[in-house]
């Protein structure tokens, strides 16, 4: 193993070697190869950095700015991204006419004064340079010619100004082209920045998802407010309140897995019509296991339920607080159920080991913690369990077998069907 690992680096190191030779002996094409690629990736950059910087003004506009626009009508709806991007440019092509019309003029009235004055500067400059000059030539006993010297001084900056001598037709007319070139490239790059920049602001909630772990979904309240802006977000409507679902990357970390947040009816009734988010006083909310879900019940307290699984068995979160419930169980169907009184349990439905149908557990959520409510007989809601339930065949249930289940839907607290098992 040691040698192939050895001859494969000793191959890499031959063939790194020769790649560099073809680049020493080829170094203008390559290097005028990425300059061309840069100059195609310009407009791609400047468009970007244009996009991250007024992306600030642009979630001004849409979220303070339109807002509330098309709430109720679709249509408008629909017009709060172009509005937004619109108002953006123009608040940027605002500020910047502005700053050229007020920087602008005192520029060119700097210029015109240092035009002005050139003359007194260049006297000063020959009288302090023949000062020098003579100091030179008397001190060391040279003899510098100040004409000649004039002659190279002023050749030199017109050749590192221009790139060329002026006194060549040829070669002025060569740097005019070379300017107009720069120019017309620069002009170019501009207008294509500006357009690539506008789509990056008009399609990043599409980025977002398609693209979750770049950096302009880092920031999970922004992702939120895209997606709520494009209306591309998963929600139920509780009995208590609406439960949005987030996907893992979107605002969090895989481990962490879907993220869900209620909104209930009673801390924020300013955000529903009031037909609509009368809470029932009692009523059966079937909970999705893994997933958190907040509640409100009769008598005016609200809390946190999930139901979920480890390596131990089942786990009941309150509010935070665990209950770990040990066994091995599959296919968990939970529902919370609130009485007119304010009293509320936790049904949860569960095939265990050996079992061949699911039985079902109570749980007591009305304290700080969740406490198993002990039971002397068993039960389930499904109701198709056969008729001798003790002379049927049992055996162990794998977790990826498909069966048809009939389940008794609980929608009443006061009057459901439960199936007794013995």
């Amino acid at each position: 193993m040691k040698k192939m690992l050895n001859m494969r680096n000793v191959l890499i190191a031959i063939a790194f070697a020769v790649f560099l030779l073809f680049i020493k002996d080829n170094v203008d094409d390559f290097w005028s190869m990425i300059t061309s690629f840069l100059s195609i990736l310009t407009p791609f950059l400047i468009g970007f950095l244009f996009a991250y910087i007024l992306n600030f003004p642009y979630k001004f506009f849409y979220n303070k700015v339109f807002g509330r626009m098309g709430k109720k009508n679709q249509f408008l709806s629909n017009l709060k991204k172009p509005f937004s991007i619109i108002s953006t440019y123009a608040l940027v092509f605002a500020i910047v006419i502005a700053l050229i019309l007020i920087v602008v003029p005192q520029i060119s009235i700097n210029i015109s004064n240092l035009i002005k004055n050139i003359p007194t500067y260049s006297e000063n400059a020959a009288r302090y340079f023949h000062v020098a000059v003579d100091w030179i030539n008397n001190t060391f006993h040279w003899g510098l010619d100040i004409s000649e010297m004039f002659d190279s001084l002023s050749s030199f900056l017109l050749k590192t100004v221009t790139g060329d001598n002026f006194s060549d037709p040829a070669a002025g007319a060569k740097t005019i082209l070379n300017m107009f070139s720069s120019t017309t490239t620069g002009l170019y790059n501009f207008v294509m920045a500006i357009v690539i920049s506008i789509y990056f602001l008009s399609a990043k909630e599409q980025l977002c998802r398609e693209y979750p772990n770049a950096s302009f979904a880092a920031n999970g309240a922004e992702a939120v407010d895209y997606l709520m802006g494009a209306g591309n977000i998963a929600w139920t409507l509780d009995p208590t309140g609406v439960t949005f679902y987030f996907n893992p990357y979107l605002i969090g970390s895989y481990s962490e897995g879907i993220f869900a947040t209620t909104v209930l009816f009673d801390e924020h009734p300013e955000l529903f019509v009031e037909k609509y988010c009368r809470a029932p006083k009692a009523y059966c909310m079937e909970l999705r296991p893994y997933i958190p879900a907040r509640a409100s019940f009769a008598n005016g307290d609200a809390a946190q339920v999930r139901v979920f699984t480890s390596d131990g068995g089942r786990r009941i979160s309150l509010n935070g607080v665990i209950l770990d419930d040990w066994g091995e169980v599959y296919d968990q169907r939970p529902v919370l159920v609130s009485l007119a009184d304010g009293r509320r349990y936790l049904y949860v439905d569960s095939v265990g080991a050996g079992d061949a149908w699911e039985r079902t557990t109570i749980y007591d959520v009305n304290g700080d913690a969740p406490v198993r409510v002990p039971m002397q007989q068993q039960f389930t809601r499904r109701a198709d369990v056969d008729e001798d339930f003790a002379e049927a065949e049992r055996g162990p249930i794998m977790i990826d077998e498909k069966r048809d289940k009939g389940f008794s839907i609980m929608a009443d607290p006061e009057d459901f069907y439960m199936t007794r098992l013995n």
